[in-house]
């Protein structure tokens, strides 16, 4: 696919948890936009799919909804053609409990990880702009698979329009917040 406006039906793919790095295989990713329960959720007038053809979650007691976006075949975009929402969520999962995970931003105080028994770990995400000033603030992950290995990535997400955009990198030591290096 040349161009993003180039984006037909075929070109998605149904799968909602996608590998989050060709490198990282221990976490994979989805992202979906949150509804009330009693918000009946709208596509965008240019959305290509319905809303029945996106993989989905419903709300137990009232809980909210959740769709999945779909993954854009062959560029690292995700498809997430909605409105009304009431936020995003950026969910990682971990595929291995024998490596270990530590996340952090760079203003916060101390590192988090996955709750106890817990293989998931989400994230809520805004459109940008829909809160004045508020954007994703890269998320600093330490990897380790073995005693005293570290892989240090960062993890930065934008959400514009009907696409949500997930970039990784591996992150320089000098640039990862102190708290995730002891």
């Amino acid at each position: 696919m040349r161009n993003r406006r180039e984006l037909r039906k075929e070109n998605l793919r149904k799968k909602k948890f996608t590998p989050i790095h060709p490198e990282i295989r221990d976490i994979s990713v989805a992202v979906g936009a949150v509804f009330h329960s009693d918000v009946e959720p709208k596509l965008s007038p240019d959305a290509i799919l319905t809303i029945g053809e996106f993989p989905s979650w419903r709300g137990k007691n009232g809980g909210p909804n959740k769709f999945y976006a779909l993954r854009i075949r062959g560029i690292p975009v995700l498809y997430l053609p909605f409105w009304n929402e009431m936020y995003g969520e950026i969910v990682l999962f971990r595929a291995n409990r024998k490596v270990d995970f530590l996340f952090g931003r760079k203003d916060e105080r101390e590192p988090f990880t996955f709750s106890e028994g817990e293989d998931h770990l989400p994230l809520r995400l805004y459109r940008n702009g829909a809160k004045k000033g508020w954007y994703f603030k890269p998320l600093f992950m330490r990897i380790e698979k073995k005693r005293n290995e570290f892989w240090f990535y960062e993890l930065s997400v934008i959400w514009r329009g009907s696409e949500v955009i997930i970039d990784i990198d591996g992150s320089p030591e000098d640039n990862i917040p102190s708290f995730l290096l002891d």
